[in-house]
């Protein structure tokens, strides 16, 4: 199962269908104003007002997915994110400590286990367009059909590098569109090398 079961869903039928799969099991800190933590020594305290956390578990049988296990649902100016938290067979230990816990640590847990999820996702999605935009640039995109349906690849780049007897291998400058241009830059490079190698970089 994917991490986020929805993520960022916006508008108020979007939001509703996002959350009915599961009922809640504890909603700490529900007025806005009780999430305003104090700073230390004087400092200036911290907000979370515009974030409201539930811990829900699924209303669905265990044979649907969504409706199945906890989860973290985040509601906040980006709209309702829906986030699965993975079994742990700990005969229920996990959940109980969650449902023993004050509600201000509670609120600060789950908006952590959220907040470390939330960044995952954001980080993955900067490199997936980095990594298609580099590829359309270098013309490494590869369209073809298999089985009746479309599909899409990035061809990897590559690392050449050259090896002497007993010795490290030695890298090349570089990167390179196939094996055999790796492979020639390598030679070329190091003309006296007992072998050269080229490996895929992603």
């Amino acid at each position: 199962m994917n991490s986020f079961i929805s993520m960022r869903v916006r508008g108020a039928e979007a939001e509703a269908a996002a959350v009915a799969p599961f009922e809640e099991i504890r909603k700490p800190l529900a007025d806005r104003p009780s999430r305003i933590f104090p700073g230390e020594n004087g400092r200036p305290g911290t907000t979370y007002e515009s974030h409201e956390i539930t811990l829900a578990r699924g209303r669905l049988t265990a044979g649907l997915p969504n409706g199945s296990g906890y989860v973290i649902i985040m509601r906040n100016g980006s709209g309702v994110s829906v986030l699965h938290l993975p079994t742990f067979y700990d005969g229920g230990a996990m959940v109980a400590a969650f449902l023993a816990m004050p509600e201000p640590v509670l609120y600060a847990t789950l908006y952590t286990m959220w907040r470390a999820a939330d960044d995952a996702w954001t980080e993955a999605e900067k490199r997936t367009r980095n990594t298609w935009a580099q590829a359309y640039v270098d013309k490494r995109i590869k369209a073809r059909r298999k089985g009746g349906r479309a599909m899409v690849e990035v061809l990897p780049l590559y690392q050449a590098s050259a090896s002497y007897t007993g010795q490290p291998p030695v890298s090349v400058p570089g990167s390179f569109r196939t094996p055999d241009e790796a492979f020639a830059a390598a030679k070329a490079a190091h003309p006296g090398a007992a072998s050269v190698s080229a490996a895929p970089i992603q």
